[in-house]
Formats: structure tokens, sequence, C-alpha cells
């Protein structure tokens, strides 16, 4: 009896961590993502001695790289909403690692920015196709599975400023960073090819009594979804495109993304020079407190699996309203722990908003047609987004580094009015 006891719970452990396989891959390729991303900013400073270029231009490069992360949205969702999304998604990542091994042998800084531009187009099919599927794949638990991904994702953001740090420390060739990022990103292209496009079966969680209740949405059931703040979004195949425009809590919702996402951009990829520049810390220094804004992401999980429970839109009012109160208090303090402090504050607000936003949207977007509107959504927001670091790095060369930051304050500040404004609509 103890015997078959024990073989019946180690079977529902395995049934139960193969149930996350799906969502544990996805995530470790977002991690990628993220990385190879943010491989960039730690690097600015490098980038400026080496190739002789200054803030505004290495700002540009960043910009690059973001609008080709932001042009492949829309093309990427629609394909989605036709084709194999699993095998999009090994593909983007073969795509990323190539992409990678370009800029590791950049000879010069418009090639740099080319294989910027390259990444940006490869990493930006990941997310616009992973968070639908997500989304189907675990249809009760959405904003946990997608938490998941966030805070998986993220530490590749927190990886790549400490990796960053080894390899000046280590005296090593920047181009280092790059190799790496290719070579784990073909690796895991590979093994998400094997285990998941090849089988191409729906994954489910497992429910408490151990029975794999397969989550996914046949198009046949799909019914109508009422969101938190009741926006009818019932889906049938006739809603169109123009229909969810016309939205008024969709539109101000997507002009809350849109500023969060400039202001995530810009924020991220001047920090670590705002933080040697204008306090000053060592390079070494920097890159350590920089990472810590990452370490915040711990935090996606935990508020997303909160948005599955109480309202989506008073947790992102409150984590948008933190992110203001940070980026006030980091103008005002010196020091490194009060600066990593508030570093790790500033991230919890940014991370946390993240899968509430995207859960959120999933709610508001009909089954129909949620590939290529998630895919509009997310080429608006990252477009404007691509814009940040060239904004940050425009204004704190004319006017400082405290006139760059307040900007972005004043940005989200206006994104919490809107918020409230939502809310009341």
């Amino acid at each position: 009896m103890v015997t078959r006891n024990l073989a019946k719970r180690a079977g529902t452990v395995r049934d139960r961590l193969a149930s996350y396989e799906v969502v544990l891959l996805i995530s470790g390729i977002w991690f990628l993502v993220q990385g190879l991303r943010y491989l960039f900013p730690p690097l600015f400073d490098t980038f400026q001695t080496t190739y002789g270029v200054s803030n505004t231009e290495t700002g540009l490069l960043f910009t690059a790289l973001l609008i080709g992360y932001s042009i492949v949205q829309f093309p990427a969702g629609t394909l989605a909403d036709r084709v194999s999304e699993a095998k999009m998604i090994a593909g983007g990542a073969a795509g990323f690692a190539v992409a990678a091994l370009i800029a590791a042998s950049a000879p010069t800084f418009p090639t740099l920015a080319g294989s910027a531009v390259l990444i940006g187009l490869t990493t930006g099919i990941h997310k616009t196709v992973a968070i639908p599927y997500l989304s189907r794949t675990y249809a009760e638990r959405k904003g946990f599975a997608i938490g998941v991904m966030d805070t998986i994702g993220q530490f590749g953001g927190a990886a790549a400023p400490l990796f960053i740090a080894v390899i000046l420390v280590s005296a090593l060739p920047w181009n280092v960073a790059f190799l790496t990022g290719a070579a784990v990103s073909a690796a895991f292209a590979g093994l998400f090819y094997v285990r998941v496009v090849r089988r191409e079966a729906p994954v489910g969680i497992v429910d408490d009594d151990g029975d794999d209740d397969v989550q996914g949405v046949e198009d046949d059931d799909v019914q109508g979804v009422e969101d938190d703040e009741g926006v009818d979004v019932e889906d049938d195949e006739d809603v169109s495109y123009r229909e969810i425009f016309f939205n008024t809590k969709f539109l101000l919702f997507v002009l809350i993304v849109m500023a969060y996402t400039f202001a995530w951009n810009g924020f991220t990829s001047f920090l670590p020079l705002f933080l040697i520049d204008a306090k000053p810390l060592a390079d070494e220094t920097a890159s350590l407190v920089y990472s810590l804004l990452f370490v915040a992401s711990l935090t996606q999980t935990a508020t997303g699996w909160i948005s599955d429970r109480l309202s989506q839109v008073n947790i992102m009012l409150s984590l948008l309203s933190v992110i203001v109160v940070g980026l006030t208090l980091i103008l005002f303090v010196d020091g490194v722990w009060a600066l990593g402090g508030i570093t790790l504050l500033i991230g919890i607000g940014f991370h946390g908003f993240r899968p509430v936003r995207d859960a959120h949207l999933m709610e508001l977007i009909p089954e129909s047609i949620r590939g290529g509107t998630f895919g509009i959504v997310r080429t608006l927001m990252t477009a404007v987004g691509a814009i940040g670091p060239a904004a940050v790095g425009y204004i704190s060369d004319v006017s400082g580094y405290i006139a760059a930051f307040s900007f972005l304050s004043a940005v989200l500040a206006g994104s919490v009015v809107l918020i409230i404004v939502m809310r009341s609509a």
C-alpha cells in the first residue's frame, strides 16, 4: 500500500511538471530574448570608447533594436492566427541566435547597429505569439502562466549586466557575451522544436486531484468573456479590428501601455550611464545596481496570480503609482544602498505591471482576432517605446539626467490619470 501510494505521488509530480513543460520552455526562450536585448545598455560605455560615439548615438542604437522589435509584432500576430505558433517560436529563437553571431563579429558601429535591428526583428516574434499561446493552453490560469514566463524571462535582463560585469572584470572581449548568447539560443531553439513543435499536443495544468485537464480552448467552444471592469468582449467570428479599436476603454488602455513601454525602455537603456555619470558609481557597481532592476521580476508571478483573483485595473493603478514615486526618489538620493533599494522599488512596479497588463489584454481581445489584435497593440506600444532611449539620450545630452528622468516620471504620472479615467469610464 505504501509503495503504491508513493508511486502514485511520484506519477502525480511527473504529470504536474510535464503539464508546465510548455510554459517553462517558452519562459527559457524569453529569458534569452531579454538577455540579448539587455546586453546592449551595460555596454554603452564600452561602445562609446570602442567606436567613438555619443549618448545620442548609443541611444539610437537601442532605438534601432526596438524599432526592429516593433515592426514585426503585427505580422507575427496575424501569422500566428493562421499557422503553428510553436513553429514560429522555435524559428524566432533560431533567428536571434544567428543575429547574435553577427553582433559578436561587428567591425564597425553601423554593422553593430544593423545586428541590433536584426536582433530586434527576430526576438520580436516571441512574446506576441507566446502570450496568446499560453493564454489558450493555460486558460484558467493565464495570469499565473504569463507571470511565470515574465519572471523567468526578466532574469535574462538581470543576468545580462552581471555577465557584462564579469566580462569587464575578467578583461575578456565584449564579443564573448554575444557569442555565448548565440550558442545558448541555438540550443533552446532545438530543444523547443523537439519537445513541443514535433508533438504539437495541447498541454494543460494538472488539477489538485492529479487529473490532467487540458486547458486549451477549441474554436467551436469560444464564448463571450466579460473582463473584471465589465467590458463586454463577446467572441464572435464577425468581430472586426475596427470594432475592438473603437472601444473606449480598450483605446485608453492602449495609450497606457504605450506610455509604460516608452518609460521602461527609456529608463532601462540609460540607468547604467545615469548611475556612472550622475551619482557616480564605478562601472561594475553600476552593473550590479542595474541588475536589481531585473531581480525585482520575482514579483511578476505574484502579481499575475493576484490578477486572476482581484481587479486587474486596481492592481495596475497601484503599480504605476509605485514607479512614479521611485523615479522621483532616485533623482535625489546617493549611495549604493539607497540607489539599490530605489532601483528595486522601481523594478517591482515595472515588472509587476507586465503580467497584469497582458492578462488584461487577453480579457479584452476576442479569441477570433486575438493574435492580430495583440500584434497591433504590441506594434503600437513597442514603436512608441522605441523612441524612449533616443529621447532620454537627447534630453540627457541637452539638459542632463535629472531632466530626462523627470520627463519619464511625468509620462507615467499621465498614465496614472488615464487608468483612473478608464476605471470610471
